[in-house]
């Protein structure tokens, strides 16, 4: 997103844009709280005391609710709930909107399920194609890929 906001055809006014990047950091929360035993902190964090009290199996109250439960956690919900709020988005249904998440909690579940991405183009981990999307029992996912 960063990189977004100092690219040369970013546009400000909403009239000029052919699509709305949606901000909404669902990824960076799953990414932040799923545990990856494979990945280990750098060998600086572990001699930091701060260190002492971490443990990687950690993870907010809602975490094992997602997807299977919830379709979002709570603030990834209020941001994508702001974004359907505002004019643009009710003047495009979101048919312009890009929301971009690699999490693979994205294809199952209440996530996969939900109409809040109805219009939204949603960039995926994987696509799910009407083959996949039946022997998965994932029907929702070819129109949301």
């Amino acid at each position: 997103l960063q990189s977004l906001l100092k690219h040369p055809m970013r546009r400000w006014d909403p009239a000029q844009a052919e699509v709305m990047v949606i901000p909404c950091l669902f990824e960076s929360y799953r990414r932040c709280t799923t545990t990856n035993h494979a990945e280990k902190p750098p060998g600086s964090l572990r001699q930091m005391s701060v260190f002492e009290s971490y443990n990687p199996d950690d993870h907010p109250e809602d975490f094992e609710d997602i997807p299977w439960m919830k379709e979002l956690d709570d603030g990834s919900a209020r941001c994508l709930a702001m974004i359907q709020d505002s004019k643009v988005y009710k003047e495009t249904y979101g048919r312009n909107h890009l929301f971009v998440v690699a999490d693979w909690a994205m294809n199952f579940g209440k996530t996969l399920e939900s109409q809040l991405f109805k219009n939204i183009t949603v960039g995926r981990i994987e696509v799910i194609d009407e083959f996949e999307g039946k022997i998965a029992n994932r029907s929702a996912g070819p129109t949301q890929s």
